[in-house]
């Protein structure tokens, strides 16, 4: 009885040892905080700190980690990654153990965006998104002191640790694009640079009376081109505006602009006529209008019309764009493969 009393003594201290070096190390309360849920931050909201805890001119990039997979939408590689790859914890959030190198320039563009005021904004609350997940973690020094920002580019949130404070808070939308291309260039993404007259300015959509959210780019196209009109590169455009009711109530409109460019005059055309096609026969179906487009050298333009709106309207809105577009020149934007 005694022998196995010391040995049940021993296992048991064993166990504890074990749970104690789980706890320790933080992959156990990780995985219980992280893995399946959609995480809000609970760290401090108020806006005006930041300029207490951003770094001073002369700041340096001096760490860069990548973080785990979304614990929400990848939460099986998640947790196999968290258990299996050497990984750490910053501020509680798991990263890859090994730094990255990023180039000269990756590092001078990170210090540039991530050290301005400008590039952030208040916090606005919490995302429809699957939960704050961070991509990456930077630590920047500047006059002795070290300030943390972890970065999703997922929904724009930031974290930032600095002087014993703490402060949660956004990216504007421009600081949130060029990190993108920041962090892709670091990861030797390839991309094509594509030529786009979107988004159409705001000073021009209040001269169309409308107004518009910034455009983005597709990853795929709703339609997908036969293989005789070659690779298509898409771009969409939010519009919306107001029309007088029949109790003089403003009622919304929306429609989308579609920009598609094909790699010849030749190939728009046929994509346009097989994009009407393909709309007519779904609109016929539906019993709603057709919706209105036209060719400019290899690019095509439609709009698919939202809520609220009528022909007449698509009608004139087109017109003005297509002036427009034929007087504008176009400006590259990156496409990612």
């Amino acid at each position: 009885m005694k022998r196995w009393g010391r040995w049940l003594k021993r296992v048991c201290g064993l166990l504890l040892l074990i749970l104690a070096l789980l706890a320790w190390d933080g992959r156990m309360l990780a995985m219980m905080r992280f893995a399946g849920n959609a995480h809000k931050p609970r760290l401090n909201s108020d806006f005006k700190q930041l300029d207490e805890l951003l770094p001073q001119s002369g700041a340096v990039l001096a760490e860069l980690y990548v973080g785990l997979p979304h614990p929400y939408f990848e939460k099986d590689e998640f947790v196999r990654e968290l258990w299996s790859q050497p990984n750490r914890s910053i501020k509680g959030y798991r990263f890859q153990r090994q730094p990255e190198t990023p180039s000269d320039v990756v590092k001078s563009a990170f210090v540039e965006v991530l050290s301005a005021d400008e590039s952030f904004r208040a916090y606005q609350g919490p995302k429809l998104c699957g939960g704050y997940h961070a991509d990456f973690a930077v630590k920047l020094e500047s006059g002795g002191v070290a300030t943390w920002l972890l970065v999703c580019l997922g929904c724009g949130e930031v974290l930032i640790y600095s002087k014993d404070k703490e402060l949660i808070c956004e990216l504007n939308h421009e600081a949130e694009l060029r990190l993108e291309d920041i962090w892709r260039d670091h990861q030797k993404i390839p991309f094509a640079l594509v030529g786009t007259r979107l988004p159409l300015r705001k000073q021009i959509l209040t001269e169309f009376g409308i107004a518009g959210h910034d455009a983005f780019n597709l990853n795929r196209l709703r339609y997908a081109p036969a293989a005789a009109v070659g690779k298509v590169y898409g771009r969409c455009q939010h519009l919306f505006w107001t029309k007088p009711g029949p109790d003089s109530v403003a009622i919304e409109a929306s429609a989308r602009l579609w920009e598609e460019t094909c790699e010849s005059p030749r190939q728009a055309e046929l994509r346009l006529s097989e994009l009407f096609g393909e709309i007519r026969s779904a609109k016929r179906r539906k019993g709603a209008a057709v919706d209105e487009g036209f060719r400019l050298e290899n690019r095509v333009y439609w709009l698919e019309a939202g809520r609220g709106d009528d022909q007449e309207d698509l009608r004139r809105i087109l017109e003005q764009i297509r002036q427009y577009c034929a007087e504008t020149p176009t400006q590259d934007v990156r496409f990612y493969e």
